[in-house]
């Protein structure tokens, strides 16, 4: 057979293969021409961008490392930080190097790295000297404070006994300008190391400056030995400072010449890098010309190509259609003409059109009547009950009738013409069918009734009935195969059922026994045999009651037989006896089986025997109540026998005692020798101590290390005291063990029972264990009994705080303002913000019936919040109704240690922006501010900078330094009103006043006192010098409401104005 067409499709073939190799050529000019394109694109994009782009990133990474030059020249004197970042700048030039293929810039680069190099040395050796110099002003600036120390406590002592202070006010001040010289020459230095341009104009004023202070260290006149030992040694501070000036200077002028190296060896690096980027730049513009000419060229040789071979293709279609469709057409015409002879059509006459539409007519006129028959003969399938199909020789289908149909999973016959058994619902066993389909047609017989299951497409499974038969044509040939099919499912179903219940009854695990209604054994199963013993022919006629074990009354059985009769079953355990006469658990079902009309014609007893389970139960009750390791009860079955104790107590009038034992050191062994150790140990330990206790008392363990003994039946409290001892020395008696002799001790906690107030057996157990802890703190290995009335003591703390916090959040706290005057001048200059607390019940409380509770405790800090938040609110009600008045707040030292103390004030004034810059002001207590003063300084320093005023209060009564005071930047020392009350009558009061205002005056601090309760302290206030008060002399402290009338009304005292 010649694989080649002829008539017409010869024709189209040779058009098709012209129009191919056309194709052909076009593609072979367009893949040349692309080529060469892709030579130079990819010598545009891989040569010449990849350039471009090392170049970028060289240039990228060049400008990284440039950066960390500078950065690091500006870190010389950190030589941690300094010495890495060179080594990672040396690193990553060598790796650009390494990058670089050009040799010039390479060149460029190595003379870069050279020139770093010696930049970092010389940046290196400033560094030094910066360093060298700082410790030798931090040596300076300590042999200062070391005289300003000697020099402040020798003018206390002096004022105190009333000697004269002027010289060691002068030392004071001498001193002050040393260290203000030394700051002033750190500064240039530190102005000078910034700016190495200006290191030779510097030069001559730093060393001027050090031999200024050098000379005025020589001439100060020492006044005491430990002065003049500190004014030798500052000297040769000096002379050394001054040196390491000069070797500074020498360095600078180095360090500026390497930097200036430098800078030249960048600039010529970066302009090689742009000449390189030029020249690529070039050369890919010359490649991009290429590359458009060439697009060009390969543009209009397709164009003219193409134009050439549709030319072609039309004159070569128009004669294939002349010869080889006109003529074989009207050759048809005659064929139909033929089969319809009262139907002549001229061929002549036929157009184009008609000539297709008398075929398509004669073509309609044989489908219709193929139609009829066909339709007569699907119509006589489709009556036949049983499912039909048949199928070719391929095994597809041909036909079917709609039962055969609705089988498939298909709504019609016709949707399975052409189909195999694999698009059916039953395509898993598809095999299966086309493989019997085959040997019926290979065969030529037929295979008749036989019983095969399917799978429906809802995946059921059905059973068919099935018969195939081969289908032959007129020369007897076998062309398909025609199969009948009838559903068997119900009759499988219940033959099925009646197999499984004759199976479960012999195989089931439970024992079944059938009876009459007389209790007559019909029939029992082998699980019955197996449970019980017995053989089903020995139970045959039997009466079940042989199987009671004897362990239930008539009663239980009178009961049984009542629920059967009334409710038709009953379901229950039971015990009862095999035939070797054990006794076993069973849980039995029995039921009674009715005819229709309900007469009892069968009872079926299901049973198993769950002896296992109990004894699992069982097992399960011990684990549920007890310890897995010890055995000892846990902590649910002692809190069960706690209950029970506790009732024992109160019916006898006895005592009981609660004991909390941890044992001490169990942790290192179990480090140490490992778990499966100290598992042991506490095995041992166990056993130890509970044959100390007696039987009537319980000994559990909670876990761990952890174990709580109960003495139950105390006579009194002394009674349980014997025996912690021998508890003790259970726990501490040595353990021989493999690994070695072990020994622990332990630490005991008792709380007792009964006690002055109502407690239940958590509340003891939580006693014993503060006790327990109380004992380890003691040093371990003892025993402590726990204090009722110290814990009443905590919890009624608690309580209070509690009731603060909510005293805090309904609003209860208010705010009353106590005036502060200037006594000489009569002007009031501010009020202090007091606390109250508005009791509902209690009514007005004074701050020391509350605050001494809240002491170190976080609540003070919102506390503190909102008596700030309150004085400012006031503050700026008062400024909007013409009082200009200041407010002073106490702050704590708990308010202070927190981080955020400044922000917290930041935040607030900023929610009252009316309140101006001196309006607050915070009063911190001495004791508060001396420890940590460094710190507190900083905070003090930070509010100030927000415009908050800050005094010292109670000063005095702290440890008051000079050095401290000098330090503090507080504007005014608030005297404690215990000096200021008590003045009048202690002399020694009156010594540490004067003092104390003495002091105030030479540090330019403004003192007010407190206490001023009558007109005579202020009157010897104002004598000392002090003329700021506050006390009830002048005003009680009052609501806010009350404060604009009493300043309309208060008169300052005559004896207080006099002298004014």
């Amino acid at each position: 057979m010649s694989l080649w067409p002829k008539g017409i499709g010869s024709k189209l073939y040779v058009l098709v293969v012209i129009n191919a190799l056309a194709m052909g050529t076009i593609i072979v000019l367009t893949i040349g021409s692309f080529d060469k394109l892709e030579g130079l694109a990819v010598q545009v994009s891989s040569v010449h961008m990849r350039q471009l782009i090392d170049n970028a990133t060289i240039g990228r990474e060049l400008t990284a490392a440039l950066s960390e030059i500078d950065l690091a020249t500006q870190k010389c004197r950190d030589k941690t930080v300094f010495s890495a970042a060179r080594a990672h700048i040396s690193n990553s030039l060598d790796t650009l190097v390494r990058k670089t293929h050009d040799q010039e810039l390479v060149e460029s680069m190595r003379v870069l790295m050279r020139e770093t190099e010696y930049l970092f040395d010389a940046c290196g050796d400033v560094g030094d000297i910066l360093t060298a110099i700082e410790e030798t002003d931090r040596h300076l600036l300590n042999e200062f404070e070391k005289l300003e120390n000697l020099t402040g406590q020798a003018l206390i002592d002096q004022t105190m006994v009333g000697k004269p202070v002027d010289y060691l006010n002068q030392i004071i001040a001498l001193v002050s300008g040393y260290r203000e010289t030394v700051l002033q020459i750190g500064k240039q230095i530190a102005m000078k190391s910034g700016d190495s341009q200006s290191a030779n104009t510097t030069q001559a004023a730093v060393i001027a400056a050090i031999d200024d202070l050098a000379l005025r260290i020589q001439g100060f006149t020492p006044a005491s030995p430990e002065m003049a030992h500190i004014g030798e040694h500052s000297s040769e501070l000096i002379r050394a400072y001054r040196e390491q000036v000069i070797r500074l200077n020498a360095k600078m002028r180095d360090y500026s010449a390497t930097v200036v190296h430098n800078h030249d060896a960048r600039e010529t690096l970066l302009m090689r890098m742009q000449r390189l980027d030029i020249s690529i730049v070039s050369h890919t513009e010359t490649l991009n010309n290429q590359i458009r000419r060439a697009m060009s060229n390969t543009q209009h040789a397709v164009i003219a190509f193409a134009v050439i071979i549709a030319l072609l293709s039309i004159v070569y279609a128009l004669h294939v259609v002349r010869r080889n469709i006109r003529v074989p057409l009207e050759r048809v015409l005659d064929q139909i003409a033929a089969v319809n002879p009262g139907k002549q059509i001229p061929v002549s006459e036929c157009s184009g059109r008609d000539e297709w539409q008398t075929i398509q007519s004669a073509l309609s006129k044989m489908k219709a009547e193929l139609v009829e028959s066909t339709y007569m003969l699907q119509k006589v399938i489709d009556t036949v009950p049983i499912r039909v199909f048949w199928k070719d020789r391929n095994l597809n289908y041909l036909g079917c009738n709609p039962a055969f149909a609705r089988d498939a999973g298909k709504q019609a016959s016709s949707e399975l013409i052409g189909c195999d058994d694999f698009a059916l619902g039953w395509a898993a066993q598809a095999d299966l069918y086309r493989a019997d389909d085959r040997r019926v047609m290979d065969s030529g017989q037929p295979h008749l009734d036989y019983e095969e299951p399917q799978t429906t497409p809802d995946n059921r499974t059905i059973w068919l009935r099935t018969s195939k038969v081969p289908l032959r044509n007129a020369a007897g040939d076998v062309f398909g195969i025609l199969g009948v099919y009838d559903d068997i499912t119900q009759r499988k179903a219940v033959e099925a059922e009646l197999e499984q219940a004759a199976s479960v009854f012999q195989h089931a695990n439970e024992g079944i026994i059938i009876t009459d209604p007389k209790g007559s054994v019909l029939d029992v199963n082998a699980a019955f045999t197996r449970i019980t013993g017995y053989h089903r022919e020995e139970m045959l006629g039997q009466n079940p009651r042989i199987l009671k074990s004897g362990w239930h009354d008539p009663v239980f059985y009178a009961g049984m037989w009542q629920t059967l009769q009334a409710q038709g079953g009953w379901t229950g355990e039971i015990w009862n006896r095999r035939k070797n006469g054990d006794v076993y658990a069973e849980m039995l079902t029995i039921s009674a089986v009715c005819d229709p009309e309900g007469r009892v014609q069968r009872y079926v007893a299901l049973f198993s025997d769950i002896s296992a389970q109990k004894a699992h139960q069982r097992q399960l009750e011990h684990i549920a109540y007890h310890d897995p390791l010890t055995c000892l009860p846990n902590r649910v079955l002692l809190t069960d026998r706690l209950h029970q104790a506790l009732a024992q107590v109160q019916r006898r009038g006895t005592w009981l005692a609660v004991v909390y034992l941890d044992l001490d050191g169990f942790k290192s062994i179990n480090d140490c020798h490992g778990h499966d150790v100290g598992d042991r140990l506490l095995m041992k330990l166990a056993d130890r101590m509970k044959h100390v206790l007696r039987e009537g008392d319980t000994l559990a363990r909670l876990g761990g290390d952890e174990f709580v003994a109960v003495l139950v039946d105390l006579p009194g409290v002394d009674a349980s005291l014997p025996w912690l001892d021998r508890l003790l020395q259970a726990a501490a008696e040595p353990v021989h063990d493999d690994a070695g002799l072990l020994q622990v001790s332990a630490s005991l906690g008792i709380s007792f029972y009964p006690q002055a107030e109502p407690i239940d057996a958590d509340q003891l157990l939580r006693q014993a264990d503060q006790a327990m802890y109380q004992a380890k703190l003691a040093g371990k290995n003892r025993y402590h009994l726990f204090d009722a009335a110290h814990d009443r003591d905590l919890r009624g703390r608690h309580e209070s705080l509690e009731r603060l916090r909510e005293a805090l959040v309904n609003g209860e706290f208010v705010l009353h303002y106590q005036p502060k005057v200037n006594m000489r001048r009569g002007s009031v200059i501010g009020v202090e913000a007091l606390i109250r607390w508005q009791h509902p019940e209690q009514g007005l409380l004074l701050p020391d019936a509350f605050l001494p509770i809240l002491e170190n405790h976080t609540l003070m800090i919102a506390l503190g919040d909102w008596v700030i938040e309150t004085a400012l609110a006031q503050t700026t009600a008062w400024r909007m109704a013409g009082v200009m008045l200041p407010v002073s707040v106490n702050v704590v030292a708990i308010q202070l240690d927190q981080a955020d103390f400044i922000d917290k004030l930041r935040a607030a004034l900023a929610r009252y922006p009316i309140v101006q810059p001196g309006n607050l002001e915070l009063e911190v207590l001495e004791t508060s501010a001396l420890h940590d003063i460094t710190r507190i300084s900083h905070i003090l320093r930070a509010g100030q900078a927000l415009g908050i005023r800050f005094s010292l209060d109670d000063f005095g009564t702290g440890y008051s330094s000079l050095t401290y005071l000098k330090r503090l930047p507080v504007e005014i020392l608030k005297i404690d009103q215990s000096f200021v009350r008590n003045m009048l009558d202690d002399p020694d009061d009156l010594v540490i006043l004067n003092g104390v205002i003495s002091l105030a005056r030479s540090f330019q601090r403004q003192v007010i006192a407190e206490g001023v309760e009558t007109i005579a302290h202020g009157e010897l206030l104002l004598q000392l010098g002090c003329e700021l008060g506050q006390g009830y002399a002048i005003a009680r402290p009052m609501p806010a409401a009350k404060i604009p009338e009493w300043m309309a009304q208060w008169q300052p005292y005559s004896s207080w104005v006099a002298n004014y």
